[in-house]
């Protein structure tokens, strides 16, 4: 793999005129051709669960943290603790930005385009450590950072910052081609276990679906060596983060009891708002172009679990990006069968 020092001093233009690019583009297709008078008058949401995200966020600025308010639920002070929370980078970076400009719903639309930007950073990197060329990664950056379910999630904003994708995958090829002859406790790998560590802290779903590449990872570390230290290490490292984030819940919990009226849910929920493989190609509720738009509303009608799992589509490039990535997968396999054959 390239080193990312060398893409970042490398690369800077290509990484400076995408990230001025794509924050201009997004900018645009959520605020609107006069994006720059809305900004510190209107939020990019305003419906769902975006808004529950903003009295939270009014909550973190007022308050210490999102857990109390004073004001909401007055004359008693509005408790959330019981309540999982492992956003803490997500919430700390809105606040500061709040601190610094003011304004909450500015420092909101900040992190909405930010969004934008952090991801194509990311992904340009780990397209260019894997030895893709810098015109590829550009253009491929650009359009993971424009996928379908960047847009549909915009409700839930923290699920907009997936740039945490890009960086598990990174880890997983460093894990893959680690030479475990060598010590794992060394200076060189400090940063891979601090990333670990921080990386739980922009979301608990991304670091839970994490753990399936991760597993995959240790099995053909274990198929070639049969040690186990490097998969303790990273699910220590992840775990004891997860636990970092939620500790004000576990202590509340164990101070106060827990609460069975809270946030409880079902086993036959998991099969409910389960991701499902057809979703992925199937168009966006909100197309633009009646024939996909009819098209989506013809599967959800028929569909026995239709909600916010609709969100999962992936938009027409990525399908056929994902398309083309599991025809290379079995293309090599075959080769290789071919080739072991011979």
């Amino acid at each position: 793999m390239n080193s990312i020092k060398n893409i970042l001093k490398s690369d800077k233009y290509f990484l400076f005129f995408g990230s001025i690019f794509i924050g201009l583009l997004s900018s645009i297709l959520i605020f609107g051709k006069d994006f720059y008078q809305l900004t510190t008058s209107v939020p990019g949401i305003y419906y769902g669960d975006g808004i529950a995200f903003l009295i939270n966020l009014q909550r973190a600025y007022e308050g210490a943290w999102v857990f109390t308010n004073d004001r909401m639920g007055f004359p008693w002070i509005s408790d959330f603790t019981e309540t999982p929370q492992s956003d803490l980078l997500n919430y700390l970076i809105i606040k500061i930005f709040t601190h610094l400009t003011g304004s909450l719903i500015f420092s909101i639309n900040i992190y909405f385009i930010l969004g934008f930007i952090v991801i194509f950073i990311t992904n340009y990197l780990l397209l260019r450590a894997l030895k893709i060329s810098s015109l590829s990664a550009f253009i491929g950056s650009i359009c993971y950072a424009l996928i379908a379910y960047h847009f549909l999630r915009l409700s839930h904003m923290f699920f907009t910052w997936y740039f945490v994708g890009p960086a598990y995958i990174y880890i997983y090829y460093k894990i893959i081609n680690f030479d475990l002859s060598n010590k794992i406790f060394i200076k060189a790998n400090l940063k891979y276990f601090i990333y670990l560590f921080l990386l739980p802290f922009f979301g608990g779903y991304y670091t839970l679906f994490s753990l399936f590449g991760f597993v995959f990872c240790f099995l053909i570390i274990y198929i070639k060596s049969r040690k186990f230290l490097l998969l303790a290490t990273c699910l220590t490292t992840i775990v004891v983060s997860l636990v970092v984030n939620i500790l004000p819940t576990i202590y509340y919990i164990y101070k106060n009891g827990y609460n069975y009226e809270n946030l409880n849910r079902l086993p036959m929920e998991s099969e409910l708002y389960s991701f499902k493989i057809s979703q992925l190609f199937i168009p966006a509720g909100y197309h633009i172009l009646d024939k996909f738009r009819e098209l989506s509303d013809f599967f959800y009608l028929q569909s026995a679990y239709a909600n916010e799992n609709a969100t999962a589509s992936l938009g027409i490039l990525t399908c056929i990006g994902l398309i083309i990535s599991i025809s290379n997968l079995l293309s090599n396999v075959l080769n290789r069968k071919k080739n072991n054959s011979a």
